[in-house]
């Protein structure tokens, strides 16, 4: 049996920040054979291919110093070119505060119905759920034209059935004078949490967790947890059929399903967790034997006859992505709840739609398709979502059991806020044990 005073599940950036942080008497245990988590690069054929968008922006001075200490100089830094195709037009992010190419009188529309919003009284104050946010906040035309498909399209649920406590910090929400400068050419402002950002020069995003892991104990590539006994803290390796005994666990595993593997957790625990809800990705990499000739970091597809919602040009992060006279794009699609797709057919439909969006010639084949799935991709915010977290999560550290990161958190995040999870459990185990 393993004698461990810190044993922490999972590699992602999360993990891997708390053993680093931590600095000693920790081990990791991750079920697969590499770190990352989703921070994750894939190389074929001299191509390296992100599965799904990452990008590093900074609020933390901390966590910044951490990644330009991984990093190394090894960084390119971006004013993001990020678009919307909708109405067979590109309109630049966010679509609310540049409607300018759009039809005129979808633009007419938009600005009525943001204006009578911006100004009704009756309106004020009446935010039960996400929906009601959007429409109060830009109006019925923002609304019908993008906030209703495409949040619809990427959460697998309609916005009536979320909760607002995320919004602020997410949607950017521009005024009425930003509204009509947007509706006129030659819109320059920018809107949003990153609209700057940093990329690996080299690498791929997987430089970032390749790099940590490097720094802290040697890592237990497949041993995956299945069963935990919070009474004598131990946990019940599944590949190689061992036993690891600890006296705090971290755990980065997702919120929903983690307390499963639980000896003895209580049916109220276990009732909290079915209240958690999230959709799914498939993130589809297509490879083209030309150079994609668009300046443009990701594209997001509004309308629902596009199977997927984002699409990122890898060659716009860095040109090492792609090998010189070559191309590729980094597809993404959402499934689960209330989206229906046909999933054995989603490569095949992806192609289909990137030839009918022009991203792809109608005659051309892929050089080569990667497929990741993402079973559990974005926690979905539900009203029953912060009473289920704050029961899940009383029962756990009433158990030294700790979790963090992005699932573990159960909460729509970014790579800072991972590593950034990690300094500060470290920093607070480190505490009390002084």
């Amino acid at each position: 049996m393993l004698e461990i005073k810190y044993a922490i599940l999972g590699a992602g950036l999360a993990g891997l920040s708390t053993a680093y942080h931590l600095g000693g008497d920790c081990m990791v245990f991750e079920k697969t054979d590499r770190v990352g988590g989703l921070a994750y690069s894939e190389e074929t054929d001299d191509f390296i291919l992100d599965y799904c968008v990452h990008v590093l922006y900074h609020n933390n001075p901390d966590i910044r110093e951490l990644c330009d200490n991984l990093l190394n100089g090894n960084t390119k830094d971006h004013v993001r070119s990020t678009w919307i195709y909708s109405k067979d037009v590109f309109t630049q992010y966010p679509f609310q505060a540049n409607l300018y190419g759009l039809p005129l009188d979808v633009v007419e529309e938009c600005i009525l119905a943001f204006i009578d919003a911006k100004y009704s009284e009756k309106k004020a104050g009446k935010n039960r759920n996400f929906a009601q946010w959007i429409e109060n906040t830009f109006g019925a035309g923002i609304a019908k034209h993008f906030m209703f498909p495409f949040n619809e399209k990427l959460w697998t649920v309609h916005p009536k059935k979320m909760s607002t406590e995320w919004v602020e910090s997410v949607v950017p929400q521009p005024e009425i004078e930003d509204i009509i400068d947007g509706a006129l050419p030659g819109q320059k402002r920018l809107f949003g949490y990153n609209a700057t950002f940093r990329y690996p020069q080299t690498g791929g995003i997987k430089v970032i967790p390749d790099t940590l892991s490097k720094r802290i104990a040697p890592i237990k590539f497949k041993h995956e947890a299945v069963k935990i006994d919070p009474v004598k803290k131990l946990v019940h390796l599944k590949n190689i059929n061992e036993t690891v005994h600890y006296d705090v666990l971290i755990s980065t595993l997702p919120l929903k399903y983690m307390p499963e593997m639980i000896t003895g957790v209580p049916d109220t625990v276990l009732s909290a967790c079915d209240k958690l809800i999230h959709n799914s990705v498939e993130c589809v990499n297509v490879a083209v034997d030309r150079p994609v000739d668009m300046n443009r970091h990701w594209i997001y597809y509004p309308e629902p006859e596009y199977i997927f919602y984002r699409v990122m040009l890898p060659h716009t992060m860095s040109e090492s992505m792609v090998p010189e006279g070559k191309g590729a794009f980094s597809v993404e699609v959402s499934h689960g709840n209330d989206r229906k797709i046909d999933f054995p057919k989603i490569e095949e439909d992806v192609i289909r739609d990137l030839k009918k969006v022009h991203l792809m010639e109608s005659d051309e084949e892929p050089k080569f398709i990667q497929r990741l799935s993402i079973p559990c991709a974005y926690s979905i915010y539900t009203n029953e979502r912060v009473s289920s977290i704050s029961k899940i999560k009383a029962y756990l550290t009433e158990h030294d059991i700790h979790s963090i990161g992005r699932y573990g958190n159960w909460e729509y995040s970014n790579m800072e806020k991972a590593l950034n999870d990690g300094r500060e459990i470290a920093d607070y185990l480190k505490g009390d044990a002084g």
